[in-house]
């Protein structure tokens, strides 16, 4: 059992636009958004809807990031290779 029931709402049109009404329509204390963890190029080639959303939702924005996983050795070579995952 939850302490508040879960509704959910789809929208159409431009995403980070789109968070930032359901927030205000809502009245939202707090929006959670989910980063691809791009670099500075990424994000200047492609946008950043959690970047337009930490600019324009009318509340608090958490923007979490990729989990990394711990890094592995390779026995051969010996690099470490760090994994993300979503």
């Amino acid at each position: 059992p939850r302490a508040m029931p879960v509704q959910a709402h789809v929208r159409l049109g431009e995403p980070a636009a789109e968070i930032a009404a359901e927030a205000a329509a809502w009245h939202a204390d707090l929006v959670v958004v989910g980063t691809h963890a791009r670099g500075w190029a990424g994000r200047l080639a492609l946008g950043s809807v959690a970047e337009a959303a930490l600019r324009d939702c009318p509340c608090n924005v958490l923007a979490l990031p990729p989990r990394a996983l711990p890094a592995w050795e390779d026995s051969e070579t010996g690099e470490a290779t760090a994994v993300a995952t979503v």
